[in-house]
């Protein structure tokens, strides 16, 4: 078993290299490299700039104004594709793991995805996750936060009944 996060992630895609057939992980390969090529993190929010509001539906459908936990503290806010996602899943994980450090720390732990909530709350529950699970639809927190999830459409078939649609 791996102790840290970076290990787990490096084990899992040297068996998903095994697994996978070449030209999937081919189309992958050329998704990461378009996204490196792309930039994409230069227009993110970046330490020191001012978040944008976030009030989204948790796992159970209910608005959630990070406001409140920000009058707490600092607020750690992550984003992950999805529950369909292993390498999102491990990562959910690691962080509750150290979830009771954060909170002794002072801070509170927000995860956000374009996931519908009913979705939702299968990746909370299935990670035995304890911080709160922010729906984003749309996707309109992750743009406002200078970026978008990227999916791979092409290669999970799952994805378009899993991604939660703006209307």
């Amino acid at each position: 078993m791996s102790t840290t996060l970076s290990q787990q992630l490096e084990e899992y895609r040297a068996g998903w290299m095994q697994r996978v057939p070449a030209d999937r992980r081919a189309a992958m390969e050329r998704h990461i490299a378009h996204l490196s090529e792309s930039g994409v993190g230069r227009n993110a929010k970046q330490e020191g700039d001012l978040a944008p509001a976030i009030v989204l539906p948790d796992a159970h459908g209910r608005a959630f104004d990070v406001a409140t936990l920000l009058a707490q503290g600092p607020v750690i806010v992550t984003f992950y594709r999805g529950g369909w996602c292993p390498y999102c899943n491990l990562e959910l994980k690691a962080y509750q793991a150290v979830l009771s450090q954060i909170i002794a720390a002072g801070a509170n732990l927000v995860a956000i995805s374009p996931e519908k909530p009913d979705d939702s709350v299968s990746t909370a529950e299935k990670n035995d996750l304890t911080f709160t699970v922010l729906s984003d639809v749309g996707q309109g927190v992750g743009k406002a936060f200078g970026f978008g999830l990227f999916l791979y459409r092409r290669i999970t078939f799952r994805l378009p009944r899993l991604q939660a649609r703006h209307p």
